[in-house]
């Protein structure tokens, strides 16, 4: 992720409130494969649209059309993959106050957490600032936003839990055929969202005992303020975390009891959860990342 330089505070406290995203989660929603503003991975991007959109431009803009032609045929299978909900749990098990959040400023949100392969390669998540295959193909290109998102700590004092999700996507670079997009567009490299297969995965947290807020206001950090939906901690704006630091690991079999499933066994349809939102699916085991002295 780009680093801004050259941030003042000026500019930090212009863009807060515009920027003021959750510390988290970077989560965009993909749509499993079809739209409605186009793609479809049976007939290919060119299938069409509703609205009018680009996607029937850049799937058939060489001739290529609909059911059975070329262009559609060649540029199926970058759809975006479907998103899980693994339940995730961040302990501080030791005897004062922990900060999960970003060492330095960027232009983007950090995760809390990294999520690596069996292999040990860390997977990368989907950024704002970087386009799925699925929209290069259904919108045309997109451009980084023109403010850096400001900041923040999530606090955990000693014996509390952090709740949150991952949803199981990663992005892998991909080349598109050149049929596949208009010549004006002038990018045929795209990032495809992949979604995670059932198997071992490693994930990880870095914490810090303090939090710095004059890279950012200028000044003392605010005081803590709990966020909405009482999911555990309490969120500072504007702080980066500072040393020492701790590191939390923790390896899992990923299944269907994190709410992992692979593409031979569907998820089944969405049940109400107590635990979260009413379109989650139940989960039966949770992913914990515990901080100890």
């Amino acid at each position: 992720m780009a680093h801004c330089s050259g941030l003042v505070y000026a500019l930090l406290v212009s863009t807060l409130a515009a920027c003021g995203g959750k510390s988290f989660d970077v989560e965009p929603t993909p749509n499993g494969g079809g739209s409605d503003q186009g793609g479809s991975s049976q007939g290919g991007s060119s299938a069409g649209s509703s609205k009018g959109g680009t996607s029937a431009k850049a799937g058939a803009w060489n001739g290529g059309s609909g059911q059975g032609g070329s262009a559609g045929a060649e540029c199926a299978g970058f759809e975006d993959g479907a998103r899980s909900y693994v339940p995730v749990a961040i302990l501080n098990k030791t005897t004062a106050a922990i900060y999960l959040g970003q060492d330095m400023v960027t232009c983007g949100v950090s995760p809390l957490f990294q999520v690596g392969d069996a292999a040990g390669a860390t997977l990368s998540a989907p950024s704002s600032c970087i386009g799925s295959c699925q929209s290069l193909l259904e919108q045309g290109p997109i451009g980084c936003p023109a403010i850096c998102a400001f900041p923040s700590a999530v606090a955990l004092q000693p014996g509390e839990t952090l709740y949150t999700t991952w949803d199981g996507l990663f992005q892998v670079p991909r080349q598109l055929p050149k049929q596949c997009v208009p010549p004006e567009y002038g990018i045929a490299t795209c990032q495809q969202t992949m979604a995670v297969q059932p198997g071992t995965f490693t994930f990880s947290a870095v914490a810090g005992r303090g939090t710095d807020c004059q890279a950012t206001t200028g000044g003392a950090c605010p005081v803590c303020s709990a966020p909405p939906g009482g999911d555990g901690g309490c969120s500072i704006s504007g702080a980066l975390i500072t040393g020492p630091m701790l590191k939390a690991v923790t390896s899992v079999q990923l299944n269907a009891s994190y709410g992992v499933y692979g593409n031979s066994s569907p998820a089944p349809a969405p049940l109400p959860n107590p635990g979260g939102s009413s379109g989650d699916a139940i989960a039966l085991l949770t992913v914990q990342l515990v901080f100890t002295e």
